[in-house]
């Protein structure tokens, strides 16, 4: 007879699925897991990401839940700009029995060759919904071009425009970043949904405990499991896109930077 137990668990013989745990926890935490030395070709500064639940007294698991892989080859990251580099990630729902763990296929966050001037040709990230044998586009996120702001753009499958994520420009911790200062890491992003509301935000800055910095995002309230999943690939992105540092201005691969999405309860 199979067994099933709580998402808390993370133990069963039957998998809990992907949008069930999305649904289920209202606060996540994404941990940046460097690569060793020795996994590392080129020099590169790759990582990868732990997702792990997070209650609301802010304890931690010690077993993810999902975990991000950056499949993305290696001379790119190197040659390339954010806006020009391709981008690969997998995202795997991880399935623990007693004896063993699985990471079963979740998301699938592509990008292929951009090469954008001023508003044309931006870059446009897919992500897919691979879980159970599916093959459905869920949205697309969007670099658009800003003049003193950075942000993305959240789509849905029809190109119907979902949030706008965006901070000003003349923050310290897109200007700089570099220095152990704590408010040269604090960076605030808003979400806005298509009428201009302001519905979420995202807050980075950099915790005492903390190796790196610390991604805060407050999800819109009533959000979808699909626009969760969303906002979740736009954290990576906007990581990739504005906070990721070259070989020669990285720290050492052994350092760990956390992301921390917190989400207000629908």
């Amino acid at each position: 007879m199979e067994t099933r137990q709580s998402v808390n668990d993370f133990i069963s013989f039957d998998p809990i699925w992907g949008w069930e745990k999305l649904l289920e926890h209202h606060t996540l935490s994404i941990g940046q897991q460097p690569f060793t030395t020795q996994e590392l070709k080129c020099g590169e500064n790759q990582y990868n990401y732990d997702v792990f639940p997070a209650s609301i007294e802010g304890k931690l698991s010690t077993r993810p839940i999902f975990t991000a892989e950056n499949l993305s080859d290696c001379c790119p990251r190197i040659c390339l700009t954010a806006d020009c580099r391709p981008i690969a990630i997998s995202v795997y729902n991880m399935h623990y029995q007693p004896e063993k763990r699985e990471k079963l296929d979740f998301l699938k966050i592509e990008k292929g060759y951009t090469f954008p001037f001023l508003c044309c040709s931006r870059p446009r990230t897919s992500v897919t919904n691979l879980e159970n044998g599916a093959n459905v586009t869920l949205g697309i996120i969007s670099k658009p071009f800003l003049y003193c702001e950075k942000g993305l753009e959240v789509y849905d499958p029809n190109s119907t425009k979902l949030y706008e994520v965006r901070g000003t420009c003349w923050q310290k911790g897109l200007l700089c970043g570099c220095c152990p200062i704590e408010s040269c890491h604090s960076a605030q992003f808003k979400i806005t949904n298509p009428s201009g509301e302001i519905v979420g935000g995202l807050e980075k800055k950099k915790e005492q405990n903390a190796k790196g910095d610390v991604f805060s995002l407050h999800f819109p309230k009533y959000s979808s499991k699909e626009e969760k999943a969303l906002l979740v690939a736009a954290t990576f992105l906007l990581d990739f896109n504005f906070f990721y540092r070259s070989p020669s201005k990285a720290p050492a691969v052994q350092t760990k930077r956390m992301a921390s999405i917190h989400a207000s309860e629908a």
